[in-house]
């Protein structure tokens, strides 16, 4: 498998940047205008207390426990919701641009209930412990990654 190595890495930063510009014009289009052609979506996606989607993943032998779940290029908000009565739910959000959306809902008063941290699907092996999480989920983000076939 192909690796980042730090020397080679701005090739990979210089690719993907060239998007990012519209990545954060959409959603902060999205936020200011609630949603904007999206509006359908908006109370849903901006919720607090969304249901958990993935319910259904969660093992029956963790029912009334912690699980950690992790959503890797969760944009600023996570697809999957964070309330379930099966377990307790420690959301993790990790998505490039966190920081920038965590300005945006900031300023326009939203809260949500997930830790949203930057991170780069492409080296969180160098962050994170090996089987440190017990959901992992990722959707629509392979096309904001630096090397998508890598990942």
């Amino acid at each position: 498998m192909k690796e980042i190595k730090e020397e080679g890495i701005e090739e990979f930063i210089d690719a993907w940047l060239c998007g990012i510009y519209e990545e954060l014009m959409f959603w902060n289009e999205y936020i200011e205008k609630k949603g904007g052609k999206f509006s359908a979506n908006w109370d849903r996606n901006t919720n607090p207390d969304r249901p958990f989607t993935l319910e259904k993943d969660i093992p029956v032998h963790q029912y009334g426990k912690t699980l950690d779940f992790i959503d890797i290029g969760s944009g600023p908000f996570s697809r999957c919701g964070t309330s379930t009565d099966k377990v307790i739910l420690n959301h993790t959000a990790i998505d490039p641009l966190a920081d920038a959306y965590k300005i945006m809902k900031q300023k326009a008063g939203l809260k949500s209930n997930i830790n949203l941290q930057t991170g780069f699907v492409e080296i969180l092996d160098k962050f994170l412990s090996k089987n440190s999480y017990d959901i992992v989920h990722m959707s629509n983000s392979l096309d904001h990654c630096f090397d998508p076939i890598m990942v």
